[in-house]
């Protein structure tokens, strides 16, 4: 039997998302180099998001010609992360990348990715280099992105230090514990999804393949970007504050991933994340951002969760007072500090959270 032949019977299926809106022409060339890639052992899944141009008629002619293409089109404009999550669905490959519809990538990147992963199970995702593209024929690469730590908190940290690009959210990532990861429906959702991937497994970025990217956000504001999106709830005001607020509140009370580390370790992981951002880009504190991570966490509620975990921290922090070298005083003491920084409203606090804290306040005094 030929040896091509039984390499694409036994190679894992790799599954390509494409989500797409009114690019019909990008989308040729985009679909052209997923499928003329050396790989071959691939799915491709694009969900038209109801375009309005001949988006329609380039599906249709894409899946008559190969059969690894299936189109979709939505009956209704979704928006553009639930559409993300559309065709991550869908796939049913041991791998998935999800691709802009005016992205293309190198012939051999899929071909290396896997193969990578293939080798090092210790890694959740691979991708190329980044290349951008601007007008008047402006081109600049990406920032390569690569953790290696042994310690997944360590990776989340250093990712949340070093990513300056989301050229990683369209890396190949093993799709079961990646599809683990939602698509959260917030400015960032990139930064987001890489920071809880690296927790998950190491990164790397391989030096000889690469995806290109038009890049049209200097053209953008992030209000532009949130209100195209259909997302008004006020991130605007303060976008690196609502980054620190939702991923403190991913890892203390909405990520069941981060149920490995005990309450503690994941209070003062979540402080760290909070500082590490703060330390990047400046939070004013402009919007609610309580509101803002209790609005997105929908399965729970996470204004009791904050009441909740004020008052624990406070009554920590005075029981150990004494000790100020206590390692649950220390953390305790680091979260109160998180919930000033990020301008959690004290306007309603509870007859127990004011006791408490006039007793943290008498203390603070005699320490």
């Amino acid at each position: 039997m030929d040896q091509d032949y039984n390499m694409k019977c036994t190679s894992p299926l790799v599954s390509v998302g494409i989500p797409t809106f009114n690019r019909a022409n990008l989308l040729v060339k985009c679909l052209n180099s997923v499928l003329q890639q050396s790989y071959e052992n691939i799915e491709v899944i694009v969900s038209d998001n109801m375009s309005s141009d001949s988006t329609p008629d380039v599906c249709l002619e894409f899946m008559k010609q190969d059969q690894r293409v299936k189109t979709c089109r939505q009956t209704a404009n979704i928006k553009g992360i639930p559409n993300f999550d559309y065709v991550r669905r869908k796939s049913k490959g041991k791998y998935f990348m999800l691709l802009g519809d005016d992205d293309w990538i190198d012939t051999e990147l899929i071909q290396s990715c896997v193969q990578f992963l293939e080798d090092k199970p210790n890694h959740i995702a691979a991708s190329g280099e980044t290349y951008y593209y601007r007008e008047n024929d402006v081109k600049f690469k990406g920032v390569s992105l690569s953790v290696q730590m042994d310690d997944p908190t360590e990776r989340a940290i250093n990712a949340i230090a070093e990513i300056i690009d989301g050229g990683t959210f369209h890396a190949l990532y093993r799709a079961k514990p990646a599809n683990e990861i939602p698509y959260l429906n917030a400015w960032g959702v990139d930064y987001f999804f890489i920071c809880e991937a690296a927790f998950r497994g190491k990164i790397t970025t391989l030096p000889d393949v690469a995806c290109h990217r038009i890049d049209n956000s200097n053209r953008r504001s992030i209000k532009e970007v949130l209100h195209g999106g259909r997302i008004g709830d006020g991130q605007e005001l303060d976008p690196y504050g609502t980054i620190a607020s939702i991923l403190f509140w991913r890892i203390v009370a909405n990520g069941s991933v981060f149920k490995q580390l005990g309450f503690w370790d994941r209070c003062r992981f979540a402080s760290d994340v909070v500082n590490t951002v703060n330390q990047r880009w400046p939070i004013t504190g402009d919007a609610n951002l309580l509101n803002i991570a209790d609005n997105l966490f929908t399965d729970q509620n996470l204004l009791e969760e904050y009441h909740s975990l004020l008052a624990r921290v406070m009554s920590e922090w005075i029981i150990a007072s004494n000790h100020a070298t206590n390692s649950k005083w220390r953390i305790a003491r680091q979260i109160l500090d998180v919930f000033i920084k990020l301008g959690f409203s004290s306007s309603n606090t509870r007859s127990e959270e004011s006791r408490l804290l006039n007793e943290v306040i008498e203390t603070s005094n005699a320490v």
